[in-house]
């Protein structure tokens, strides 16, 4: 029966899964990515499976115009903004090369145009004010840090005494 049939593949196909999930996981652990990325790369994956489960096809087996009309399903009904559907196209194109292992031709998949985000700089006088609102010397020192040195701010928090050379003038920044 028709029931027995779409039991069967959804059985064989939660199976599937969670080899191609954990597949997915492992090969971006090995490009060495952060753990916050391989949960995402995880999180799209399984999207991604649930997309061809609700077309009951397999990703071995998905059309170019099915894979579209994802990257439309992300863009009209879910509403991503253009970089993180890019994202998700980046993830179809590793996911079907490298977990698949098929050949995937990236023009069927075009990037989605994404705006420019021009960013505004502050004059010294708005960067000497906000020095100066800093309630002690230590949130001073660390403003001062950030602007002086360009520091992200998890390369500020992750500095410590010793990677300051005094003699030298230098900071030792570590890539954390």
């Amino acid at each position: 029966s028709l029931r027995s049939k779409n039991t069967i593949f959804l059985k064989f196909f939660t199976g599937l899964r969670k080899i191609k999930v954990e597949k997915v996981k492992h090969l971006t652990e090995l490009r060495n990515l952060r753990d916050s990325s391989i949960a995402y790369y995880a999180k799209m994956c399984n999207n991604y499976l649930d997309w061809c489960e609700s077309l009951d096809v397999t990703p071995e087996t998905i059309s170019a115009d099915q894979v579209r009309d994802y990257i439309l399903h992300l863009k009209n009904d879910l509403g991503y903004s253009p970089r993180t559907i890019n994202t998700n196209r980046s993830f179809i194109i590793f996911f079907h090369c490298y977990v698949l292992l098929q050949t995937f031709d990236k023009r069927i998949l075009p990037k989605q145009k994404e705006d420019v985000t021009v960013h505004t700089r502050l004059t010294i006088d708005e960067i000497k004010k906000m020095i100066d609102s800093a309630p002690n010397l230590k949130v001073r020192t660390m403003i001062t840090l950030l602007y002086v040195c360009g520091l992200r701010c998890s390369e500020l928090v992750n500095l410590r005494y010793t990677d300051i050379s005094r003699s030298a003038k230098q900071i030792h920044i570590r890539n954390i």
